[in-house]
């Protein structure tokens, strides 16, 4: 995996200078090319993966704790069972990414964009690497998984946090259904006394089973109310954020995100079907359909979020 062979290669860098620091040509000419050859070696190698980007989504997730015998193994049913659900998280947070809010209920669509391979295993606690299994056709989901690892990686981080701040904050962006995904996903891990660490782009985030414990506390203590409502209003969108206020003749202003699946690439918004200019829609009235959603935590607090879904009716 990239990462850790980042880190090798530059362990051994380090590890090189600091014999060839404690010698010199004249003492050691031998030693000291055949230092030199193996440093310049290590040091193309470590320039060649910097200046590369990794073709293929990938992520090494590490297990410690309970379930694991030191650098021998694993418990093969915990593996399996942290494994699946793990996928299940980033199945989920991909596909509402790539294709808008995930529907209370029901299959989830486009699954294949989201399978991952185990493509190795790695010593040091005892982990798997996963990577795209490259069976979709389309030239985007590559760079739509990474996101979604990213994303995943970010969740868990700010769930688990000390910090509640970055707990609640994380928490506005999920759906009951990723919510579901996470609370499977650490109640395996808790529930073995298990550690976690994941290793994915160019960083490293640890979890001992005390944070894992918080965040699981934390995600069960949260509830996510769903709702699809019709408002008019006068809409202002920001393409490029995805970000939209609809400014109704009362009430307060409503602000979100815009759905993946509304605006498109090309600069066009669609209208179910029928493509509408940009010019027609910001600054204009319009009847819309927005995903109204509610999340209320266990100390009480409750926010509420919407997403753009429909542009219904120009008024």
């Amino acid at each position: 995996m990239r990462k850790l062979e980042l880190d090798s290669l530059q362990a051994e860098l380090a590890t090189l200078d600091a014999l060839l620091a404690r010698r010199t040509e004249n003492e050691d000419p031998l030693g000291w090319l055949q230092l030199t050859h193996r440093r310049a070696d290590v040091a193309a190698r470590l320039a060649r993966m910097e200046s590369e980007f990794p073709a293929n989504a990938e992520v090494a997730v590490f297990f410690g704790g309970t379930p694991v015998v030191g650098s021998r193994g694993i418990r093969a049913d915990f593996a399996a069972d942290a494994l699946s659900h793990y996928q299940e998280l980033v199945t989920k947070r991909m596909v509402s990414q790539a294709l808008g809010p995930l529907a209370t209920r029901g299959p989830i669509p486009r699954r294949d964009i989201s399978t991952m391979l185990v493509t190795d295993v790695v010593r040091g606690s005892f982990g798997f690497v996963l990577q795209e299994s490259g069976e979709s056709s389309e030239p985007t989901m590559a760079a739509t998984l990474r996101h979604a690892l990213d994303d995943v990686s970010n969740l868990l981080a700010n769930i688990a946090a000390e910090n509640p701040a970055l707990f609640e904050e994380a928490a506005e962006t999920l759906d009951d259904r990723t919510l579901f995904a996470i609370r499977d996903f650490l109640r395996v891990l808790d529930d073995n006394g298990a550690t976690l660490r994941l290793v994915e782009g160019e960083r490293e985030l640890s979890f001992d089973s005390r944070s894992l414990h918080r965040g699981r506390e934390r995600a069960d203590a949260t509830v996510i109310d769903e709702t699809v409502i019709r408002r008019e209003g006068v809409l202002f969108l920001v393409p490029d954020a995805r970000r939209f206020e609809l400014h109704p003749t009362t009430g307060p202003v409503l602000k979100g995100i815009v759905a993946a699946d509304v605006i498109q690439r090309n600069g066009e918004h669609e209208h179910r079907g029928a493509g509408v200019r940009a010019a027609d829609i910001v600054g204009k009235r319009w009847l819309v359909e927005l995903q109204e959603k509610t999340v209320k935590q266990g100390s009480g607090r409750t926010r509420a979020s919407y997403t753009l879904l429909r542009f219904i009716q120009a008024q």
